[in-house]
């Protein structure tokens, strides 16, 4: 509760070295500061780490589909040219679902990393 007879017998002492009531809030606000800095470097490192896996992520699916594309290149001069076709028309597909897959991280890695 407030005890305004407290207040009273010791405002004389506060007044007379407000030095210690102001260095008591600058420490306050110092360890604060602190605080939150530190919070903030932990939570940056853990975007950091995320980002990184998904990069990581990213650059295996980008390999899966070269090696897929490779493959396919090496196959298109020993079809006959009507399989050819489907063949392409096949590839395409193949290689849009993998670009869709890729381009749906890298905006969103692209975006993030801009927003660190």
């Amino acid at each position: 509760m407030l005890n305004l007879e407290f207040w009273e017998k010791e405002w004389p002492v506060i007044d007379g070295a407000p030095h210690i009531a102001i260095g008591g809030a600058i420490t306050l606000i110092v360890i604060t500061a602190v605080f939150v800095w530190w919070l903030r470097g932990h939570i940056a490192k853990e975007r950091i780490a995320t980002l990184e896996e998904r990069l990581r992520l990213a650059g295996d699916e980008q390999q899966a589909v070269t090696r897929e594309v490779d493959r396919l290149q090496t196959l298109i001069p020993q079809l006959p040219q009507a399989s050819t076709t489907a063949l392409v028309a096949q590839s395409v597909n193949t290689l849009s679902t993998a670009n869709d897959h890729l381009v749906g991280p890298g905006k969103h890695l692209v975006m993030k990393s801009n927003n660190l």
